[in-house]
């Protein structure tokens, strides 16, 4: 058996979910001191069971949540989980791998799980007892532990070679059953205790019993009694029930005859509510006119004084507008002679204009031509500009042809020099 795989999330510094695999044989972790080695020790130990906070470099439970960082917000829950590999049976459990998980809250609340199923920690600590890996076993060894080993107190010693040796889980149910035993003796003695209270209190339960089968007796008695009263009750009940019934068919002749005088009562009550509802219609109607009437007599009086301010308005502006009407009429006849004058002078622009128009028609025949004897000298032009540039290449030619042949003609002339 060895330890497979543990998981945590949220607890001390893992703030996410972290996975740590191992395998057969020997594993190490390794890193910068504060970077959390301690911890992974402290949640395996947790995981199994243990309840004291100082062990785990703690002082309560909710120092094992993680708090919180800068970057990252306090977490609500701690879990642990660990897988140890079971082929070998060490465990007495059928599983080949046996998975051990501790959920705490900050509320406070503990949840244990085997194989991911509810469990409490006491089965936990009975299957992992006498394996060594308990929470107080050998094969957690944290720092300081191996000299309070050697330097400890015998009876430490003792536990670790029985947890070693394999009785740690005998004494551990040895221990129980003498718990068991001595509850066992208490309620012995208590249920001594017990007999002797009810011995002492036999004699007067007899003496009880006799009176309440006396009283059981007379109960029957006066049970019989009360049915034979409540028979002649009855018959007596019976009896005045007839009479009643007679009475009522009395009453029931009178009570009609009332219902149809109430009928027609109620009749001319209807007929009486809706004349006055028509009476009060009308009244209504009568009064609507006469406020309406009122109303309008308010209004026309109104009226009638905006009206009479109103012609006051009037006639000074009757008089505003007279006055503005000689303004305008003198101003209309200035205007008239004015616009006289500007029709005479619009006319001679007109026909300036239209003798304008003439001329620059025929400037637009004639330029057009121009533009046609422009376009033909154009194309004179680039007929000419080609033939320049077929010259130009045929005397760059023949320059080069006379270059070549100087050339040629010095070489020669080198070449027969010493010859002469």
């Amino acid at each position: 058996m060895y330890l497979k795989k543990v998981e945590l999330q949220g607890f001390k510094s893992f703030a996410d979910r972290i996975e740590i695999e191992f395998g057969p044989g020997i594993n190490a972790i390794v890193g910068p001191n504060g970077s959390g080695k301690s911890n992974i020790t402290d949640a395996i130990r947790w995981v199994l069971g243990e309840q004291s906070m100082k062990s785990i470099r703690g002082s309560k439970l909710e120092d094992v949540i993680f708090a919180g960082s800068s970057k990252k917000k306090p977490m609500g829950m701690a879990e642990v989980s660990i897988t140890l590999d079971n082929t070998d049976k060490l465990l007495p459990l059928e599983y080949s791998e046996v998975c051990f998980t501790r959920r705490v809250f900050r509320s406070g609340e503990s949840e244990f799980y085997l194989n991911k199923t509810p469990c409490r920690l006491k089965d936990i600590q009975e299957i992992l007892m006498d394996t060594g890996i308990g929470k107080d076993g050998y094969s957690i060894i944290g720092q300081g532990q191996v000299d309070l080993i050697i330097t400890g107190h015998p009876d430490d010693k003792r536990a670790i070679f029985e947890e070693t040796a394999g009785i740690m889980k005998h004494k551990a149910r040895k221990k129980e059953a003498e718990k068991r035993l001595e509850e066992t003796v208490s309620n012995m003695a208590r249920i001594d205790d017990i007999l002797a209270e009810i011995q002492n209190q036999l004699e007067p339960l007899k003496i009880q019993k006799e009176k309440a089968l006396n009283y059981k007796k007379l109960y029957e008695r006066l049970k019989q009694l009360d049915i034979n009263i409540l028979l002649s009750e009855i018959m007596m009940i019976e009896k005045k029930l007839f009479n009643l019934k007679r009475v009522f068919e009395d009453n029931q002749d009178c009570l009609q005859k009332i219902i149809e005088k109430r009928k027609a009562m109620k009749q001319k009550m209807e007929q009486d509510e809706t004349n006055l509802e028509n009476y009060e219609r009308e009244y209504n109607e009568v009064q609507d006119r006469a406020y309406d009437v009122v109303s309008k007599k308010k209004n026309m009086e109104k009226d009638l004084h905006w009206l009479k301010q109103e012609e006051k308005r009037l006639q000074v502006q009757h008089q505003e507008l007279n006055s503005r009407k000689e303004n305008l009429q003198q101003k209309i006849s200035e205007s008239k002679n004015t616009l006289a004058q500007k029709t005479r002078l619009l006319e001679q622009k007109f026909k300036e204009i239209n003798s304008l128009e003439l001329k620059i028609a025929e400037e637009e025949k004639e330029l057009a031509k121009k533009d046609e004897l422009i376009k033909q000298k154009e194309q004179l032009i680039e007929n000419l500009k080609s033939d320049v540039i077929d010259l130009l290449n045929y005397a760059s030619e023949k320059r080069n042809k006379m270059t070549s042949l100087l050339s040629l003609k010095t070489s020669l002339a080198n070449l027969y020099s010493p010859l002469t």
